[in-house]
């Protein structure tokens, strides 16, 4: 994406300015978060994990997403009540990796994102369709 000058690479970086456009846009959902710093570690969490399968910087955020949904309920949000930019920046990374087992609250978060439309018209049976 660009932007004037500027390319920007990070996806985690466009949503942040869509979520910075949407606040101030009328009609616009706003996609700020409630909890803005809780939003900002869990996107750091998923853009610094290593290219792995597994590692403990990936169960680490696993569990904490884990715990901050277990703890909102079920109609919770990663960082409130609302779907917001760490949704939008954790969502298509958390469903393609392989939960633990015992995260019901996230097992749960995913299930509710996979019945939305406009999230569930973005995930592809298989990575590899393009060949």
């Amino acid at each position: 994406m660009a932007i004037g000058d500027e390319v920007i690479r990070e996806s985690s970086t466009c949503v942040e300015r869509v979520a910075a456009l949407s606040a101030t846009a009328p009609g616009a959902v706003s996609l700020e978060p409630e909890d803005a710093q809780l939003a900002r570690e869990l996107i750091r969490l998923c853009d610094t994990l290593p290219k792995a399968p597994q590692s403990a910087a990936l169960d680490q955020l696993l569990r904490k997403a884990d715990a901050v949904l277990a703890a909102r309920g079920e109609a919770g949000y990663l960082a409130g009540s609302a779907f917001s930019v760490a949704d939008a920046c954790l969502l298509p990374f958390l469903q393609r990796v392989d939960l633990p087992t015992d995260a019901a609250a996230l097992r749960g978060y995913l299930a509710r994102a996979h019945a939305m439309p406009a999230f569930s018209r973005t995930v592809v049976d298989s990575w590899w369709w393009w060949w």
